[in-house]
């Protein structure tokens, strides 16, 4: 018993408990080598697993057969509703309906009738054929005068007279109303009735389109804002704006035609046609310190202007002033015709007196001879 318990308190003391616990960790330090290895061994197999698994997708897939693609069947007619969605493909023939969106590109062959609302943007390209039918109402042209002056100029002629009222937006006095304002107001009221004198040229305009002038006023040839209008000397406006002013004046024109008897008839139109142009504010525009032309209903005479002939400002146009040329040139034709007459007669007459004087003398000297 002795020696057993000297064993075994031997073994104690070869086995202290330092030694049991650094062999744990040694275990411990071991077992997480382990797994980290077997983590990186399941990593670096991965690539290998997912190799095989599309390896094996690829033997269970097979292609399609001819019964498994669809078809795109194209029908030569176009159907009687439009589908939600537009074919890759447009039908040979057009729809009787139109789609209610239209499409990206423009069709190639143009539509029997034109739509009923332009289209956003024009066409970028202009048509290769003019349209078949033309437009009901044709393009006109805008006309403007050559500084007063329009149309023909035959033999015929008449001054229309009429008054109005001119309001300027600075103060102004007569004269400079006459030198700086009228002419411009005055090119601008010949403008603003072309359309009503020549319907055939020009547009209508708004006023006599509604009035239905054109017809009665489409003999009238020409016309010429002259003779110039005149600023009244003691006849004020109706009204005017503070700080503004205002002048009357005699307004005068020049309409042409074929015969007295049209002018008479046209005159009265035209001036009716000046006033539903000032009436509506046309003739605001024609200059820049101009507010407002009124037509007012007085008595020309009242300013004691005496007509003076107009004149005409276009080149190919007739001129009514007569021009002194002709009889410059006349009266020295005349006057070379005088002086060979008078000097024919004086040469005749010198060689009558030489004859006589000859015949004379010989007569004197055969009468001496008789004589001795």
């Amino acid at each position: 018993a002795t020696s057993a318990a000297k064993i075994s308190g031997a073994r104690r003391k070869s086995f202290p408990l330092p030694i049991s616990i650094k062999y744990c960790r040694q275990i411990q330090y071991t077992m997480k080598l382990s797994n980290i290895l077997a983590i990186s061994m399941l990593f670096l197999q991965a690539p290998a697993i997912l190799a095989a698994e599309v390896a094996e997708d690829r033997q269970h897939f097979q292609e399609p057969g001819e019964e498994d693609v669809p078809e795109i069947d194209i029908t030569a007619d176009p159907t009687a509703v439009p589908s939600d969605t537009p074919t890759t493909f447009p039908t040979p023939t057009p729809s009787a309906v139109p789609s209610a969106m239209p499409s990206q590109s423009p069709s190639y062959v143009p539509t029997s009738s034109p739509s009923v609302s332009p289209s956003i943007s024009p066409s970028f390209v202009p048509s290769d054929m003019p349209s078949t039918v033309p437009s009901v109402v044709p393009t006109k042209g805008d006309c403007e005068s050559n500084d007063g002056s329009f149309g023909e100029f035959p033999n015929e002629d008449a001054i229309v007279k009429y008054s109005y009222e001119v309001e300027l937006i600075s103060i102004m006095d007569a004269d400079a109303v006459q030198s700086d304002v009228l002419p411009s107001l005055e090119n601008g009221i010949v403008d603003s009735i072309l359309p009503s004198l020549f319907t055939g040229d020009c547009g209508h305009s708004l006023t006599t389109r509604k009035l239905r002038v054109q017809r009665r006023l489409s003999e009238v040839k020409g016309i010429s804002k002259y003779p110039e209008d005149l600023v009244y000397d003691n006849v004020a406006c109706a009204s005017v704006e503070d700080g503004n002013s205002c002048f009357v004046v005699s307004g005068e024109l020049t309409i042409f035609a074929e015969d007295q008897q049209t002018l008479d008839t046209e005159s009265d139109n035209v001036k009716q046609a000046i006033e539903n142009e000032m009436t509506a504010g046309s003739l605001n525009d024609s200059q820049e310190d101009i507010v407002r032309v009124s037509y007012v209903d007085i008595d020309p005479t009242l300013n004691n202007v005496e007509d003076t002939p107009p004149e005409l400002n276009n080149d190919d146009t007739r001129s009514l002033t007569i021009s002194p040329v002709p009889f410059i040139i006349g009266g020295a034709v005349l006057l070379a015709v005088m002086v060979g007459v008078a000097y024919r007669r004086h040469r005749n007459n010198s060689d009558a007196d030489m004859e006589d004087t000859q015949i004379g003398g010989s007569q004197v000297q055969s009468n001496t001879e008789l004589d001795l």
